[in-house]
């Protein structure tokens, strides 16, 4: 009897394992798979980075200003659907919070995240 719960216990650590190298294999094939879709927008982004239409915030995701055009928008919302995923896959795989996986992104692109959050009310022109 003994030996039959050994056994029992032994194949379900195996399984386990197994089960765990699977999740990861798909988790990875997914990020392979975001990469890919974010790479195919990355002139636009860059572009509309340069021209004010879109910038980084200290979430780690794109906010399009209120003149960007309805595809730029439409960008926006894709690219960080993507970003999103990919930080949840990547907090899982580190076994970190999202929300420090995004902060770290942020980081990476530049964005000040220890400095305070300004929003321009009015701007002058003289």
């Amino acid at each position: 009897m003994k030996k039959n719960r050994n056994i029992a216990l032994i194949i379900g650590v195996i399984m386990a394992v197994v089960v765990s190298f699977s999740h990861a294999d798909v988790q990875k094939e997914e990020f392979a798979s975001l990469r890919k879709s974010r790479e195919s927008r990355t002139a636009l982004i860059s572009y509309l980075k340069t021209t004010s239409s879109v910038e980084e915030t200290v979430s780690g995701l794109l906010r399009a200003s209120t003149q960007a055009p309805a595809e730029a928008v439409r960008m926006v919302e894709e690219e960080n659907q993507d970003r999103e995923r990919m930080f949840s896959i990547i907090a899982n795989m580190q076994q970190q919070s999202k929300a420090d996986v995004a902060t770290q992104f942020a980081m990476r692109m530049g964005v000040d995240v220890s400095a305070p959050q300004l929003v321009t009310t009015m701007r002058i022109h003289g």
